[in-house]
């Protein structure tokens, strides 16, 4: 069964929303899971695709009590592709997620800021997957534990297929806890970021500094320079 909601709101509800076994996709745009209510939300067997053609994505758990949030074997997609505003990827603080995939823009990365994912510690118990062109803005100096596969899809030299994974400032930070196994990734941007556990190998990729435990090597003589911003 294929669903396609505009919003969904569960702030307010009580009870259990979704079942362990449910197969079916979801399309939505908006996505709110906060409140105070006595609540489970089981997410199923479900891909939960959040964001459409034109539309950013927002999921939003934020300062949501008694909430169990149930991963069980769902997928979970960040896609969009509006000009303006910024899709929101607020996973929520002790949350764990099945698998979950940041999708490439649709518009070009300069239209606006990118994923801003404004979250406390959660994780991912499956893979998490980055498609290029994407940029994701960490706020809040997470620790993100992925207990399956961090994976890239291929970038190239273009300004627009490149993947970055930055703090949401300069002096910021945060944590990939990489617990099934070392990454690698090509024409990828990297600041203020720490792979514990396992590394990263980035190829044709740019440091901006304040990284640890990556290695990174710029593109060569002719594909241009990686900046370092201190």
């Amino acid at each position: 069964v294929a669903w396609t909601i505009a919003t969904l709101n569960l702030s307010a509800f009580t009870g259990t929303f979704g079942n362990a076994g449910d197969t079916s996709t979801v399309q939505l745009r908006t996505f709110t899971n906060n409140g105070s209510g006595t609540r489970t939300f089981n997410m199923g067997a479900t891909t939960w695709t959040c964001g459409e053609t034109g539309v950013n994505c927002v999921w939003q758990i934020s300062g949501a009590t008694n909430l169990t949030l149930n991963r069980d074997t769902s997928t979970l997609v960040f896609t969009g592709g509006a000009t303006s505003g910024t899709p929101l990827c607020w996973f929520g603080t002790g949350t764990t997620y099945n698998n979950v995939t940041f999708d490439p823009y649709t518009v070009a990365i300069g239209s606006r800021g990118g994923y801003n994912c404004n979250t406390g510690n959660f994780t991912i118990a499956g893979n998490l997957t980055v498609g290029a062109p994407a940029y994701i803005e960490w706020q809040g100096s997470p620790n993100v534990t992925i207990s399956g596969s961090l994976l890239f899809s291929g970038g190239t030299p273009s300004g627009t297929a490149i993947t970055s994974m930055i703090p949401s400032d300069l002096s910021g930070a945060f944590t990939l806890t990489l617990s099934g196994g070392a990454a690698t990734c090509s024409w990828c941007t990297f600041r203020g970021t720490t792979a514990a556990t396992n590394g990263i190998t980035a190829t044709n990729s740019f440091d901006l500094g304040r990284n640890s435990n990556l290695t990174i090597t710029p593109p060569s003589a002719g594909g241009g320079g990686g900046g370092r911003i201190i």
